[in-house]
C-alpha cells in the first residue's frame, strides 16, 4: 500500500524553502511544516507533515516520530472530505476538558494502544481485526465531540454540494468525491436506499 498524503503545510513549507533557496532535506522541511502547523493547530502532533514528506505507510508517535512499515499488503481505503467545519485546536481542548488533562485516563490509554493492534492486523492482512480496531477508535469520537459522517449522509451532502456549486471548480471535485463514494459503497445507489432519506432529512 503506497500512501500519498497531501498536507498543505508541508506543501507551503516546501515552496517557501525553494523560494528562499534553503536546503530541502527532511529535517528542514519538517521544522518548516511544524512551524506552519503551530499557527493553525496550536500544538500539532506532526503526523500530517511527517506522512506528507516521507510518504508510504508507517506508525506515528509524537515521542518517536514516524516509523515506516514495510511489507504492507494491498489495502484500499476511501477518504471523503465531509465539508464539516472543525478545528483541531478546539477538539484538543475538548478532549483535555473531558479527560481532565489526565494522560492516564483509561479511554486515552485504550485509544493509544489501538495503533499496535491495528498495525499487527494490517501486516497480517487480518482485515476483520483491523476493522474492529477502527470501530473501537470510532467509538472514542465522543471524547472530543467529533462529528463523524456516515457514508449515506456524506453522499447526500455531496449531492447537495454539487447542485449548489454547479459550474464551479469545487463542484467538479464534489462530483469526483461522490463517484468514488458510490463505487466504494454500491448499495448507496438504490432508489429506495438510505441516501434519499438523508437528502430529505438535510
Amino acid at each position: 500500500m503506497d500512501v500519498q498524503w497531501v498536507d498543505p503545510m508541508a506543501a507551503i513549507a516546501r515552496a517557501l524553502c525553494t523560494y528562499a533557496k534553503r536546503p530541502l532535506d527532511v529535517a528542514t522541511l519538517t521544522r518548516a511544516a511544524g512551524a506552519s502547523e503551530t499557527l493553525v493547530h496550536g500544538t500539532p502532533s506532526g503526523v500530517d507533515g511527517a506522512l506528507a514528506i516521507a510518504g508510504g505507510t508507517g506508525v506515528f508517535r509524537r515521542s518517536t516520530g514516524l516509523a515506516p512499515l514495510g511489507g504492507v499488503p494491498p489495502l484500499r481505503i476511501l477518504v471523503g472530505p465531509s465539508s464539516v467545519p472543525r478545528s483541531t485546536a478546539a477538539m484538543i481542548e475538548r478532549v483535555a476538558e473531558a479527560t481532565g488533562s489526565q494522560r492516564n485516563d483509561p479511554r486515552l490509554r485504550e485509544l493509544g494502544a489501538l495503533p499496535d493492534s491495528g498495525t499487527a492486523a494490517l501486516l497480517a492482512a487480518d482485515l476483520p481485526t483491523l476493522g474492529g480496531a477502527m470501530d473501537r477508535a470510532y467509538r472514542f469520537r465522543e471524547i472530543g465531540r467529533v462529528r463523524v459522517v456516515e457514508a449515506a449522509e456524506l453522499a447526500a451532502m455531496k449531492a447537495i454540494a454539487i447542485a449548489a456549486r454547479k459550474g464551479q471548480e469545487k463542484g467538479l471535485s464534489d462530483r469526483l468525491d461522490l463517484h468514488r463514494l458510490l463505487r466504494a459503497f454500491p448499495d448507496l445507489r438504490a432508489e429506495n436506499g438510505p441516501v434519499p432519506a438523508r437528502l430529505v432529512a438535510l
